[in-house]
């Protein structure tokens, strides 16, 4: 594979980072484990295959998700709980003179993002 065709795998909706698996898995084992074990298996699978002059290690490994489309809506629910969590504890918080979102919320919201267009990909294809 060269690098440009895996570059465009990468870039798919259905392509997570490990960064973005390991961080759904963390927050799911809190609220619902049977749905962070189904995300860590998705971890002891093979990552995507990188190019040949590709030098950099695990932690830059791309996965394909396959999950049922009602399984990446409950994540994206739990997700969304954790997000306000974080909002709401930051709240308690010392208020930051900059008034940015919390970097915890902020992180949060990134993975809902992603799971976000990860649905929306699947139900696309389903058309």
């Amino acid at each position: 594979m060269d690098a440009n065709e895996y570059r465009e795998i990468c870039c798919r909706p259905d392509s997570f980072q490990r960064a973005v698996l390991e961080a759904t898995t963390q927050i799911l084992l809190q609220s619902h484990p049977p749905l962070a074990v189904r995300v860590r298996e998705l971890l002891e699978g093979s990552p995507i295959s990188k190019p040949d002059l590709h030098g950099a290690g695990k932690n830059t490994d791309y996965f394909t998700v396959k999950l049922d489309v009602a399984d990446a809506e409950q994540i994206v629910g739990f997700l969304q709980d954790a997000e306000v969590a974080a909002v709401l504890d930051a709240q308690m918080a010392p208020v930051e003179s900059n008034g940015r979102t919390p970097t915890k919320a902020d992180r949060v919201a990134a993975l809902v993002d992603t799971w976000m267009g990860y649905v929306a990909f699947r139900e696309e294809a389903a058309i």
